[in-house]
């Protein structure tokens, strides 16, 4: 085809390569590009486009298979670090009483005269965050299994709700006898992540209802 202007070879190669852009994505790929050639530029540029197209499929390809393993790695690698964190956590509140009984006599004041609500207040909020790692674990489970969108996952989400919003009270009832800035800190952080575990549960529910819907329309 022609331009217009003396520039048929130009529209043709623009051609070949804006149709191997929109169909690069096809599983038949091999399809388009012995065809290609022979349809868009069937002058001295067929083995041109043809090559430039199985680059651009071969490349395609490449960052698909770097990126599967990428994320792959990537959720391998979150899903020990919460395996750690969760048997760290265990650790850390069976040890407790001993650790604040450790801390008391370096004379911190707080620990000597409030161990017993310190120890409650440490104690109840270790347990929660550490059912907040464990419902993660649960979740990570299935992002490796490629079934994110579950109702079971609505469910962790909105017992993580639950579980931060609970620590986001305890630390609201240290501060009245132990204000401090980092008490402050935890109220917000637990509270903003209580708001996002429930926003989040919403949208999950939304999609599993959506993805339900579409398998029962197919």
């Amino acid at each position: 085809s022609t331009d217009g202007g003396g520039n048929g070879k130009k529209t043709d190669v623009w051609c070949a390569v804006k149709i191997c852009d929109d169909y690069i994505y096809d599983a038949a790929g091999s399809v388009y590009i012995s065809v290609l050639p022979e349809i868009f530029c069937k002058g001295r540029y067929a083995r041109f486009i043809k090559r430039v197209t199985v680059f651009c499929y071969f490349i395609e390809n490449k960052v698909r298979r770097s990126n599967l393993i990428m994320n792959t790695k990537i959720v391998k690698f979150t899903k020990h670090i919460l395996d750690v964190m969760f048997v760290s956590g265990i650790i850390v509140i069976l040890t407790l009483p001993i650790s604040l009984r450790y801390l008391a006599k370096f004379k911190i004041e707080v620990f000597m005269n409030q161990y017993i609500p310190m120890l409650i207040i440490f104690g109840i909020s270790g347990i929660l965050g550490v059912t907040i790692i464990y419902e993660l674990r649960r979740m990570m489970k299935t992002v490796m299994e490629e079934e994110c969108f579950v109702t079971a996952n609505v469910t962790n989400l909105r017992h993580m709700a639950r579980l931060s919003f609970g620590i986001t009270i305890l630390w609201i009832i240290k501060l009245f006898f132990n204000p401090t800035p980092a008490a402050l800190v935890i109220i917000i952080v637990f509270f903003i992540a209580a708001l996002f575990s429930q926003v989040l549960a919403c949208v999950f529910n939304q999609a599993i209802a959506y993805k339900e819907e579409n398998d029962f329309t197919i």
